[in-house]
């Protein structure tokens, strides 16, 4: 309920009439443990609901919402919003402006807005530092038309960008995200100390740079040129439309898939032990970087790829110097091999994001 000035109300979970009422111009107001309901009027402030399943919501001022121990609802407004919900099955829903939400420790559903959102699924109390490994729920989380940067933490949870260029980081658990239209930062693992997690990361459309981390993760560039770095485990990788990027790097094996138009498979000589297949590798227009030491042309470098490949039936097998990683082009022809599919030492032939 709101006034010209600034009212705040809260009821029972019986809907009886107001048990408080309070109009003015303070700039904080706190409810009770019954289920309040609680709105902002012109001013900034902070609302606090306490105990109870809450309904909360901003003004057109700045508000700070809090939502307590129960399962609350919280509505942010017109201008720059932060709503925390601490524990409890949260429901967050931003609005215009450029608006936090913390979900806590529950299972919660954030929606970002219009404007460029900060949106993180658990959070430590009213703090905002975020806390790898903290205790969260499965979680629910999905920007707007803005530039968003998203956060799963703990728990086993769903990130979608939709519009803008996003930042997502699952974290903690087995995570769903999708970056949505625009140029997207999209991250399984993101921090030390994190325990793995088997993650499904989509770019969409727009120039996505995507980031496995630990775990056995799947990985949709989706259209556009995208970046894509495998991780530790065994990584299902494909590009799709546009002149994709792939980083291998970590243990585990790695099944690779350009798509469409021709793409970059980048590998480090000295890596990690582990196998990679890379199913649609075209001679005729994609490209393979290798690191060597003292192979600093493309034909030197054709030539110590062709020094550790084989022909195997209809594919090409490479072993790196220390016999820990292996390379395997299906359905390709040694001979059909040029110096046209390498690059000579320093080059980047391939796009950043």
């Amino acid at each position: 309920m709101v006034t010209p000035d600034q009212f705040f109300a809260f009821w029972d979970a019986a809907g009886t009439p107001p048990l408080k009422v309070w109009q003015g111009d303070t700039t904080g107001f706190t409810g009770s443990d019954q289920a309040d309901t609680l709105a902002m009027g012109t001013y900034s402030g902070e609302l606090f609901g306490a105990g109870g399943d809450d309904l909360l919501y901003g003004g057109i001022g700045n508000a700070n919402l809090y939502g307590g121990s129960g399962n609350d609802r919280l509505y942010a407004k017109h201008d720059n919003d932060r709503l925390w919900g601490n524990a409890g099955d949260d429901r967050f829903f931003a609005s215009g402006g450029d608006d936090s939400a913390y979900g806590g420790t529950g299972n919660d559903l954030i929606l970002g807005g219009a404007g460029d959102d900060w949106i993180s699924g658990d959070s430590d109390g009213y703090s905002t530092t975020e806390i790898p490994g903290a205790p969260g729920g499965d979680d629910k989380l999905r920007g707007g038309a803005g530039r968003d940067v998203i956060y799963g933490n703990a728990g086993d949870d769903r990130l979608l960008g939709d519009g803008g260029d996003d930042g997502l980081h699952g974290g903690d658990g087995n995570d769903m995200l999708k970056g949505g239209v625009g140029a997207d930062w999209v991250v399984g693992d993101d921090a030390a100390g994190l325990t793995t997690g088997d993650d499904v990361l989509f770019g969409d459309a727009g120039n996505d740079t995507i980031i496995g981390g630990s775990g056995n993760d799947r990985m949709y560039g989706g259209d556009d040129g995208d970046l894509i770095y495998t991780g530790s485990g065994n990584d299902t990788a494909l590009g799709g439309a546009g002149r994709d990027t792939f980083m291998v790097g970590g243990e585990g094996s790695n099944t690779l898939s350009g798509g469409a138009d021709a793409d970059v498979f980048y590998f480090a000589n000295s890596g990690a032990s582990g196998d990679t297949l890379i199913k649609d590798f075209d001679p005729v227009d994609e490209v393979l970087i290798i690191q060597y030491a003292v192979a600093t042309t493309p034909q030197d470098q054709l030539a110590s790829f062709l020094a550790g490949a084989v022909q195997a039936g209809q594919d090409v097998i490479w072993t790196n110097d220390a016999g820990t990683h292996s390379i395997t082009l299906n359905n390709t022809a040694l001979t059909d091999l040029t110096a046209d599919n390498f690059f000579a030492a320093g080059d980047t032939p391939y796009e950043t994001y």
